[in-house]
């Protein structure tokens, strides 16, 4: 059920869809007859902690963003959706100059070259981003294989809103395979897997990898 802040795994199943256009006692008999599939789940490795994720991990610009609405939310006792979009964008602008240098990518054990440099650097099994853009269209959290992304400015965050929309090209991969090893990454750079804040890095490294297959209900 799309219950989460952007709901960017259930769009990419197509449930938003369902849900809108059913009533509420009509979801059990639809839920009960959708279709079954085999979904990614992936796992990012630094150090001796595992984490697992379905949609997306992203370092630099957008993670920092996610650290400070996170501290925000969790301290404020007024929130809605109007006002989480508002304080979320001031924070975009906040850290819009936020920048990525020197990690160097390696895709199934062979070297990528270094990533260029960035406002984030995102390693994603889906197409969908944020709630509100399209990041890539070769995305599919079906496949066993996972693609790397690095939006060169803030701003473009904005192509993938107009990705979406249809009315500009979303951000080009350069990296794409079974096995993502960043290296080099520096001191404190900021991280957050499927929209959750991280702790800190133990190491400069960080492997993404194939957990396993789970199957979930879609509509795709």
């Amino acid at each position: 059920m799309p219950l989460g802040t952007a709901n960017d795994l259930s769009r990419e199943l197509g449930i938003p869809n369902l849900v809108r256009r059913l009533k509420p006692e009509e979801l059990p008999t639809a839920f009960s007859s959708i279709q079954i599939k085999p979904m990614a789940v992936w796992q990012a490795r630094s150090g001796d902690r595992a984490m697992p994720f379905c949609a997306y991990l992203a370092l630099g610009y957008e993670a920092a963003v996610v650290h400070d609405f996170s501290r925000w939310r969790q301290s404020t006792r007024w929130s809605n959706r109007a006002t989480n979009r508002l304080v979320y964008s001031c924070y975009g602008l906040r850290r819009m100059f936020t920048r990525l240098n020197g990690i160097e990518v390696s895709v199934d054990g062979r070297p990528a070259g270094a990533c260029p440099s960035s406002a984030s650097l995102i390693v994603s099994n889906i197409g969908s981003h944020l709630g509100l853009g399209l990041a890539n269209r070769n995305c599919s959290p079906f496949d066993e294989t996972i693609e790397c992304l690095a939006p060169r400015t803030a701003f473009s965050y904005g192509t993938m809103i107009g990705a979406s929309l249809g009315v500009a090209s979303p951000p080009k991969h350069f990296a794409s395979g079974k096995t993502i090893r960043l290296e080099k990454i520096p001191p404190e750079t900021a991280l957050h897997i499927d929209g959750e804040p991280q702790p800190p890095l133990q190491t400069y490294g960080l492997e993404v990898s194939l957990l396993r297959f789970a199957n979930v209900a879609t509509l795709t």
